[in-house]
């Protein structure tokens, strides 16, 4: 297997200003994968990429603007991604190539992405787009529940223990 980029990890004792030394790390290595990820899950999706751009990192100063509860929310989500890439590099060691291997890693990468994309919005872009997200859960898990609901109904063949007439 190749010498592997790992993720950053943030300590428990990070600072606005290592949290944000960890976002250019996080950023170089989505992109260090990226191009190659892509070319191999590019037939799988129509010809179309996976893994966005990750767009530049703002100045320090737009990070020490956000929230204690955003850079929270920062820390926990990157020590997520390293928790996911290492459980992939331990259970895909021996087939890190195989078609599997490389659309979990594109789901990672492009995860990681989005992430960085959106995470040095303004709180009052962000509260508009958690809204909008939340209404389309919702109306998602509406109709997953009348499905599921649905499909408990009996059968016309059925009686009302389950048993076919």
């Amino acid at each position: 297997m190749e010498e592997l980029l790992t993720p950053p990890y943030p300590s428990q004792v990070s600072t606005d200003a290592s949290l944000h030394r960890q976002f250019a790390a996080l950023r170089n290595w989505v992109l260090h994968y990226r191009e190659d990820i892509n070319a191999a899950v590019r037939p799988m999706l129509n010809g179309t990429d996976l893994i966005p751009v990750p767009q530049d990192i703002p100045a320090i100063s737009v990070y020490h603007a956000l929230s204690v509860a955003t850079q929270f929310g920062h820390l926990m989500t990157m020590r997520h991604i390293r928790q996911q890439w290492d459980e992939l590099v331990r259970t895909h060691e021996d087939s890190w190539d195989s078609p599997v291997c490389q659309r979990l890693k594109a789901m990672i990468l492009a995860g990681a992405a989005t992430f960085m994309n959106g995470a040095f919005m303004d709180n009052e872009t962000r509260e508009a787009l958690e809204e909008k997200i939340s209404k389309r859960m919702r109306k998602s898990f509406e109709k997953l529940t009348k499905r599921v609901f649905d499909s408990f109904e009996p059968d016309e063949d059925e009686d009302e223990d389950g048993e076919t007439e």
